[in-house]
């Protein structure tokens, strides 16, 4: 497509500039948008991580003073406890909690059936 006059002349050439310069211009728009959205991710990696820190470090809190609890309160050894899950640890946490009421909340709760 050439056109001949003086004002303006295009050529082969400048077409085969014009698309090069185009497929630059794409590949270079099309890693930008890569980086942008691997940077995203990243941040939201890491608050997601972060977060979980956190949530980890107040079940390892609640954890801690339940087995405070149990060892004051029982025969269990802290180096088993530590190994068992925050759920288990609860759950000893309350059988203990249950087995050392007074006589008479357990006989009121019996007979009142409240919880």
């Amino acid at each position: 497509m050439a056109l001949n006059n003086n004002n303006n002349i295009s050529s082969i050439d400048d077409n085969d500039e014009d698309y090069k310069s185009f497929s630059a211009y794409l590949e270079e728009d099309t890693n930008r948008k890569k980086n942008k959205f691997v940077a995203v991710i990243e941040e939201s990696g890491n608050q997601f991580l972060k977060e979980i820190e956190i949530k980890n470090k107040r079940k390892d809190l609640k954890k801690k003073i339940s087995i405070s609890y149990i060892i004051e309160n029982s025969s269990y050894d802290i180096d088993e406890l530590i190994t068992y899950s925050l759920e288990d640890v609860q759950k000893i946490y309350n059988e203990i909690r249950e087995k050392r009421k007074p006589l008479i909340i357990k006989i009121l709760h019996f007979i009142f059936n409240v919880e």
